[in-house]
């Protein structure tokens, strides 16, 4: 995990557990806020265990630029 997280490195990341990524994909129907909410702990919790840790506010904009990413047309 860099200091400038890669929102499709999260979610290559996050998606190696088929629940979370299934999850991940429902919710990018919510606010941009909303998603945030809901995975800035999400993303948090999964990077700190392998050692990184992540405060509120960066699991908030990770979150925040992982749901762009995910609502931006391919």
């Amino acid at each position: 995990m860099t200091e400038d997280p890669n929102p499709a490195g999260i979610f290559s990341d996050l998606a190696t557990n088929p629940a979370t990524k299934a999850a991940i994909m429902q919710d990018a129907a919510l606010s941009v806020d909303d998603f945030a909410d809901r995975h800035g702990q999400t993303i948090r919790q999964h990077y700190a265990k392998g050692g990184y840790k992540m405060d509120f506010e960066d699991g908030h904009q990770a979150a925040a630029q992982l749901w762009r990413y995910l609502r931006t047309p391919s």
